[in-house]
């Protein structure tokens, strides 16, 4: 089929469902988001504990990736080489998934837990143990958990466009346990609900992200520059047509090209501050909170704290993984996309495990800093009190060379935006064409400026004339189709890292026995011993 074709369900239902989201806004005005975000709270209460024991089991499957036959298989089969470098492609990974939000909460979520820990946990607000315990509740909303929700549909994605070679598109993750069921309509229309799921949340984050930076912008100006329909119109169109054009350049061009930079910014910006903030502290302290974050990690992540009958879950942890779980499937399908090449164990490694690690690093730093900040008498938790976004600022104010350190986070929080911004329209623009192929997996540039353009023009009517907070609802409630979606996944995965030779169309990637063969790095590796 020529490639350009419109899916229709897939490109028009979102449309559709986000006009009748922008029109309930204009007819109701604060009385819809008021409305979406009690139902939001209602799912959440009363299915938080399927969100806890999914996210904990896709976190353990996507740890068997390693153990798995399915480890050893290459993406796109034993002769395929990857189109770009392992740096580039954690890279990528990283800023796709949570690089827009690491930069900001990093500083901001310990003075959260410091200064209101839940009441079930009988620890005093501003306590050296409210501390401790928001050290291991960082660590644990920001590192495997999360990466796991994107990591087990990237590995689907990856598998069955390339391996099983289905059409590009989410429903065809389902595809080794209904087959061909998900290549028709019902596929469009899984399609349609999450690139409308995640147009609502990139409508939202392009409100946030430009209210953060006009925060930061005027905090470096001395006030010169403040919020108002004019600031924030200038800057949704800077940022909206930043990742246009980054989105209509391809993938080796924009995505590569700011993901490359992202990643080397990431690098410094982690250096500076361990080594000008409180360096003993941030050792001591980071080797404390990760034992307490081991030690508690089951606790944690399935504790739903509903038998002392504490919101407290339900506005973290659980939230998170819905937020997760919103953006995942959309993003898993670009991730997937651009893991020809890797075998699956290094898919893992660079989409789970690398951005696990390198994000707890950045967690301990950053929230160690803040917290001996706030314990000097700094003022962070009273900074968090006024805007979340204002603590990493605030952070940066008290160190050496503030004015530079403040520009050069503007920038990367900037970047890394349009970085996610930039995948997750690529992503959305090949979801909504007919075509794509496993030779050629780019979406028309046609496709990729319209949806880039109406966001940025919708999330600027519903920042200066509406109210975004309804739409930022829509995002978190779509999270619960995704999770049915994942967990039906992670059946599908279970049945492939077994036995990936019965599904794989690469039969000569197996020995007589439906064992994967060595790939040639592990081959000469045998020759050697």
């Amino acid at each position: 089929m020529k490639k350009g074709k419109m899916r229709p369900i897939a490109f028009i239902l979102p449309l559709v469902l986000l006009g009748i989201c922008i029109i309930a806004t204009m007819m109701m005005g604060t009385g819809f988001a008021d409305g979406v975000n009690n139902l939001c709270n209602a799912l959440l209460a009363n299915f938080g504990w399927l969100f806890d024991i999914g996210v904990f089991g896709i976190t353990i499957l996507a740890f068997l990736v390693y153990v798995s036959p399915l480890g050893k298989v290459k993406v796109g089969g034993r002769n395929a080489k990857p189109k770009i470098n392992k740096l580039t492609y954690f890279a990528i990974s990283l800023c796709t998934i949570l690089g827009a939000g690491l930069p900001v909460w990093g500083a901001a979520e310990i003075m959260a837990h410091y200064s209101a820990p839940p009441a079930s946990e009988g620890v005093a607000a501003f306590s050296l143990e409210a501390a401790k315990f928001g050290m291991r509740a960082a660590l644990m909303d920001w590192t495997f958990a999360p990466y796991a929700v994107y990591a087990l549909p990237t590995i689907l994605m990856a598998f069955t466009f390339y391996n099983m070679k289905r059409k590009f598109s989410l429903g065809s993750i389902l595809a080794p346990l209904f087959g061909d069921k998900m290549d028709g309509k019902l596929g469009q229309v899984i399609d349609g609900i999450c690139v409308f799921t995640l147009v609502c949340g990139l409508i939202a984050s392009i409100g946030t992200g430009a209210e953060s930076l006009i925060f930061g912008v005027g905090e470096l100006s001395g006030g010169a520059v403040t919020k108002n329909a004019v600031t924030l119109t200038i800057l949704v169109l800077i940022i909206s047509a930043t990742f246009v054009i980054s989105a209509a350049s391809g993938l080796m061009r924009g995505i590569k090209t700011l993901s490359n930079f992202n990643i080397y910014v990431f690098a410094a910006m982690l250096a500076f501050v361990f080594i000008c903030g409180p360096t003993r502290d941030i050792l001591s302290m980071g080797v404390e909170s990760i034992g307490n974050f081991a030690q508690y990690y089951i606790h944690d992540m399935l504790n739903t704290r509903a038998l002392t009958g504490d919101n407290w879950a339900y506005w973290w942890p659980i939230f998170y993984f819905a937020v997760y779980l919103a953006w995942a499937l959309i993003a898993s399908a670009f991730l997937g996309r651009i893991s020809y090449g890797f075998t699956f164990k290094q898919v893992a490694t660079y989409t789970f495990v690398w951005p696990s690690v390198l994000t707890g690093i950045w967690m301990i730093v950053y929230s160690v800093t803040t917290l001996k900040m706030e314990l000097d008498g700094l003022g962070m938790a009273d900074a968090y009190a006024e805007n979340f976004g204002s603590v990493v600022i605030r952070m940066y104010q008290n160190m050496p060379l503030a004015t530079i350190t403040i520009a050069v986070f503007l920038v990367m929080l900037f970047t890394s935006f349009v970085t996610a911004a930039d995948s997750c329209t690529n992503s959305i623009a090949g979801l909504c064409t007919e075509g794509l192929t496993q030779e050629d997996t780019e979406p028309p540039v046609g496709m990729k400026v319209f949806w880039g353009i109406l966001m940025g023009v919708a999330a600027l009517i519903c920042m200066i004339l509406l109210d975004i907070n309804g739409i930022k609802a829509v995002c978190n409630i779509g999270s619960i189709p995704a999770l049915i979606i994942e967990l039906i996944g992670a059946v599908a995965l279970w049945r492939i890292l077994w036995k990936p030779g019965k599904y794989d169309t690469f039969k000569e990637d197996y020995d007589e026995y439906g064992r994967p063969l060595p790939q040639e790095e592990e081959r000469l590796v045998m020759d050697a011993k």
